[in-house]
């Protein structure tokens, strides 16, 4: 997925992505982690979904 959205900013986005991005890595070598709480798993798809 990285790979993908990576390619599709550079391709459309050119200027905007070159200005902050001119190496030729775009993503960082990290990962998100991330709570929700006391929520279900249903709840939190719902949310995502809208």
């Amino acid at each position: 997925m990285k790979s993908r959205t990576s390619r599709l900013a550079r391709r459309d986005y050119p200027l905007d992505v070159g200005e902050y991005y001119s190496k030729p890595l775009f993503w960082m070598n990290s990962y998100f982690l991330g709570f929700v709480g006391v929520n279900t798993v249903e709840i939190v798809e719902e949310y995502i979904k809208n």
